[in-house]
């Protein structure tokens, strides 16, 4: 084995949880009961726009492309304030024993920049 590729959100980084709140942060003004819809329609690992296009069309509610891309920096936003989110500890311990034997770690994500920055600066 010459490499290994390691996702972020939901494999190094536990973050379904921030990412659900974020949602309904986000969503709070334009759908009723966001996280009870948020709980019904959850599939981790969509991007956001996909997610916001899934929901909304649950609700009933048309929006246009441009206001889906308002309400998914909203959500990045308050996804990207969020702290304190749980590491994979274990795993991370075993890619840091991969990485001694001289194996290359890289990391993969569709997450924002910031929040890669803040992974990596844990």
């Amino acid at each position: 084995m010459t490499g290994v590729f390691v996702d972020l959100d939901g494999v190094l980084w536990f973050s379904e949880s921030a990412h659900k709140s974020a949602f309904a942060l986000a969503l709070r003004d334009v759908i009723a009961n966001p996280i009870e819809i948020i709980d019904q329609t959850w599939e981790f690992g969509e991007s956001t726009e996909i997610y916001l296009e899934r929901i909304l069309k649950f609700s009933d509610v048309n929006f246009s492309k441009p206001k889906i891309h308002e309400l998914a920096a909203i959500k990045r936003k308050f996804a990207a304030e969020m702290n304190n989110i749980p590491l994979n500890i274990p795993l991370i311990d075993s890619l840091r024993e991969i990485k001694k034997q001289g194996i290359l770690i890289s990391l993969v994500s569709s997450s924002s920049a910031s929040n890669v920055q803040k992974f990596l600066n844990n």
